[in-house]
This record gives C-alpha cells, structure tokens and sequence, in this order.
C-alpha cells in the first residue's frame, strides 16, 4: 500500500468550472481582473496581511523582492532549490554563503559572523520544508541596516507565534506551484512589510507602468497574474483546510510508524502546514541504499 506525503492538490471540478465560467462573461483574462482581485483580498482576509501581490512564480516574486529593496550584495544558504540562487544570479548579484543549522536545516543566523555580515547588504534565508527561521535574530540583523527577504515557498498558510509567518524580514515569497500545498498551477505572491515597497512592486509586476500617474512609471516586467490562475485559487482555497488536516494526518502516520532512527527534521509541527515530510539517514551507506 502507497500512502503518498504529497499529490497535487485539485479543486473540485464543479467550482472550478463555475468560477471560469464567469470568464466568458468579463471577458477579461489577465491585467488585474476581477477574480485576481477577489483572490487577493480573500488570501489578506484569511491571512490577515496587508501588502499582499500576486505574480507569475516565486522565482520572480524573488527578483522582484530583490530589486524593489536595491539589493547589491546577498547572503544565503547553500541547501535550497537552485530557484533561489538562480533568482539573485539572474539579477546578476553577489552571491555570499553561509553554513545551516542541522536541526531546522534553515540558515543559521549564528553562523554568520561579523566580517561575512559586513559583506553583504541584504540576507535571504529559506524557511526550508515549512520550518521557521530563527525571525528574532535575523531581526536583529535588519535593525542594523540589513535587508531581510524570507524564501517562503513553503509556507502558504503557516503561522508563528500566532500571526502569519509571512510577516517577518522586509519581504516573503511564497510559492503557488503545482508541487505545494495551496498551488495556482504556477504563482507567487509576494508581502511587504513596507507600503512604498508593495506600491513599487506593483508597477513592476505591470511592465513599471502607472496608469493613473504616467510621468511616475518605472522600468519592469511583465510577470502578473491571471484571471485562470486566480479561478484555480479561488476554487481549491475552499478546500485548504481539509487539505492541510489530510497532510497533518499522513504526516503522523509516517511519524509513528517510520524506524526511530530516522529523523523527520520538522521543528514547529504546530504551525506547520505538513507539505514535505522530509528525512534524515545518519548513515551515508543506507542512505544510498534507499534512495537505490
């Protein structure tokens, strides 16, 4: 018997097809249509979030993170999706790299001593398997004058100390693709702790333009959301919670029933939303074994 950690999650067909229907009445497919909007504002409600914008992926959600906040120079882990490293090279920015912790498998702010820090102006940590990083000293960083933007990708729904895990650093990204608990097919969405920053980002995301205020538009790029994308989210959100209780489910059954030597690196499984359930094989030799 197959007992999967993930499968794509679906909406069911029948809402699914009564959202898109309202397409063919709009007529509008893309450029911050109806059902974007009504997306956004339902995720802010939910959440409760304020500088909220949807986008094509995360990996532009990053860049475009990056770039609102004038990153030059970036710290990271090295134990991420290449996405992440792949959205600050692009940019053609300064890549710096700093150890991780064995537990969290997050960035460890310890780790970073003062010469490294003074390297850099901006940190990006990863929120690995839906863990949270250590927010109360990477914070500490930011107060000095450091930038911090959270590769959320997993972290669609989770909390922290009973507030949205996407409230901490200057900016989080998460990721909406087929592979994650909450998906869009493929999106992003990005939140900003700062109102100017989420403004700017939004011309962005629009090709820079400003409609209302020409003479104020910037340089960007097209990477907006569709109406498509915001039906297939408005439809499966209803189903978020039944989703999340399944994955909490099968992930205590692989937690019961797994040899105790295996260890299940997540450390905050109140507030985790359970998309991975990742292990760890202390012995290099079995390890192979099993992944053969």
């Amino acid at each position: 018997m197959k007992i999967r950690t993930a499968t794509p999650s679906l909406p069911q067909k029948k809402i699914f097809f009564e959202i898109v229907n309202s397409l063919f009445e709009t007529n509008q497919l893309s450029n911050n249509g109806p059902l974007v909007k009504k997306f956004t504002n339902l995720l802010k409600k939910k959440f409760k979030l304020k500088n909220l914008i949807l986008c094509n992926n995360a990996t532009m959600g990053l860049q475009i993170a990056l770039k609102v906040l004038n990153s030059k120079k970036v710290l990271t882990t090295p134990f991420t999706f290449i996405a992440t490293v792949n959205a600050i090279k692009w940019l053609n920015l300064e890549t710096i790299y700093s150890d991780i912790s064995s537990t969290s498998l997050n960035l460890d702010p310890k780790k970073i001593d003062n010469k490294l820090l003074g390297k850099v102006d901006t940190i990006l940590p990863v929120n690995s398997f839906g863990n949270n990083s250590n927010f109360e000293e990477f914070e500490k960083f930011r107060q000095k004058g450091k930038k911090i933007i959270y590769d959320a990708s997993h972290c669609f729904g989770m909390r922290y100390k009973k507030k949205s895990i996407l409230n901490n650093g200057d900016a989080s990204v998460v990721s909406l693709h087929a592979t994650k608990i909450f998906n869009t097919c493929e999106g992003g969405m990005i939140v900003f702790r700062k109102r100017k920053d989420y403004t700017l980002a939004k011309k962005i995301i629009q090709n820079g333009l400003d409609h209302k205020f020409p003479n104020k538009s910037v340089v960007g790029l097209n990477s907006k959301f569709s109406e498509l994308q915001a039906a297939w989210g408005l439809a499966l959100l209803k189903r978020f919670e039944h989703i999340k209780h399944k994955r909490l489910n099968v992930f205590k059954y692989y937690k019961t029933y797994l040899n105790k030597n295996i260890v299940i690196p997540i450390i905050n499984e109140k507030e985790n939303n359970f998309s991975y359930v990742p292990i760890i094989i202390k012995n290099e030799t079995t390890l192979k074994l099993i992944v053969k």
